[in-house]
């Protein structure tokens, strides 16, 4: 059994990429517990927020990790606002009479209840209950602090894949990531029968609009064509950088009329990008639908020699493969 607490994963932009989750062994609060000392018919427990109990001192195996019916404790679990609170009871877990004090710790998950017996209460519970809190709040602050390097390992981890898989560029998949997507779609549709299109695009004398107005204007025209190519695919399309300005572009469930409905389209709002002196930027296209029997490669290369043929023939044109 096991403690679970959510983060949301925040983008720098304010948008939700996810959620990290951190579950953490019930034995690890039971572990801190233990390492107090406690005087003889006194407890210290940690429950959650549905009033389950975590962990005990003194250790009530047979009870971890259930629900405990006690009515002060299960109305501060489900209070959003009451963070303290102290009374007297005979202890619904060993029956005897004790003074309680209930708290909160936080914004955590975690309430903390200290028991002294009656008799001893009214002489040291202030000291004792300094104490205890101290302790409560020190394994909250651990499990706080640990769960934060947790979530913040985690975005590291998740932004070094975003760098191994994207092009830093125009934030498309790169060949690695597109050839393993491209990989599980051509099995999909050799299973399904259903037609699968590639379509490989390249910007036209792109050498001369770096020559002519800089890498900069030529790093705002590939940014162009990828948004331009976001805006026209759908959830299940990829895009990738192929290399410098070429991209490639894959259809799942698209046949060659629907490839060049798609090249069309692209071509058509490409034309409508402007350079300084108005200089018109042009597309040329390859388009090869995939084949039985074919693989990935056999595939992409018959988009590669359309592409080709379509630069050879004048260029701002869509050739089949």
């Amino acid at each position: 059994m096991n403690v679970t607490m959510s983060y949301p994963l925040i983008s720098t932009e304010g948008e939700l990429e996810g959620f990290a989750l951190a579950g953490l062994e019930l034995s690890f609060f039971q572990q801190w517990l233990d390492l107090i000392e406690l005087d003889h018919y006194n407890s210290i427990t940690i429950y959650d927020l549905n009033s389950r109990m975590l962990a005990r001192n003194p250790i009530a195996p047979e009870r971890i990790g259930s629900q405990v019916i006690e009515t002060h404790l299960n109305r501060m679990a489900s209070s959003g606002t009451e963070s303290h609170f102290s009374h007297r009871i005979a202890s619904p877990v060993d029956g005897i009479d004790r003074v309680w004090s209930l708290r909160r710790i936080g914004e955590l998950p975690f309430i903390v209840v200290v028991g002294e017996p009656t008799s001893a209460a009214l002489s040291n519970w202030k000291h004792l209950l300094y104490l205890y809190l101290v302790t409560g709040s020190i394994l909250c602050l651990a499990i706080l602090f640990g769960t934060r390097e947790y979530v913040l390992n985690l975005r590291k981890a998740l932004k070094m894949q975003q760098l191994a898989t994207t092009d830093y560029l125009t934030g498309v998949a790169n060949r690695r990531l597109f050839n393993e997507i491209a990989q599980r779609n051509l099995s999909l549709s050799s299973r399904n029968g259903m037609p699968l299109s590639f379509i490989m695009l390249d910007i036209d004398h792109f050498k001369r609009i770096n020559d002519r107005f800089g890498h900069d204007i030529g790093d705002e025209v590939l940014i162009s064509l990828s948004n331009l190519l976001k805006k026209q695919c759908r959830k299940s399309d990829v895009i990738a950088r192929w290399g410098g300005e070429e991209f490639l572009v894959l259809l799942p469930d698209t046949d060659v009329e629907g490839a060049l409905t798609f090249s069309e389209r692209v071509a058509q709002d490409m034309s409508l990008v402007n350079l300084p002196e108005d200089h018109k930027v042009t597309i040329s296209q390859g388009i090869a639908v995939h084949q039985a029997g074919e693989t990935l490669e056999q595939t992409l290369k018959r988009t590669d020699t359309a592409l080709y043929r379509a630069k050879e023939l004048g260029r701002d044109r869509i050739e089949l493969g």
